[in-house]
């Protein structure tokens, strides 16, 4: 079911960019927008001062993402995977992510 199916009166637009999208809605060209979370944080939180964009406080979904190697490299995938597990474990992950991408 499309979003103009669910809710009758909603029009899309299309746009090649998400700088297109941001910009659409901050022009008012665009009431909201629904776009990847990641890319929109990094674009909110390094642009916040001078941006009329803002952010609902609530993820819509949870989409999980992952780096994907060559089966033959096992040895490349060992050290991915030890290294995010340390990453994760000292904070330095959350300290990234809040870096880059804020919090709210």
């Amino acid at each position: 079911m499309t979003l103009q199916e669910k809710f009758p009166g909603t029009k899309g637009l299309g746009c090649g960019t998400l700088e297109e999208v941001w910009k659409a809605v901050e022009e008012g060209i665009v009431d909201a927008a629904i776009v990847p979370h990641a890319d929109t944080a990094y674009f909110y939180f390094q642009n916040r001062e001078d941006s009329k964009l803002r952010m609902a406080s609530k993820l819509l979904s949870i989409e999980q993402t992952g780096i994907a190697v060559r089966k033959e490299d096992r040895e490349l995938l060992e050290m991915l995977n030890k290294s995010l597990e340390t990453l994760k474990e000292n904070g330095t992950y959350d300290r990234i992510y809040e870096k880059w991408f804020g919090s709210y």
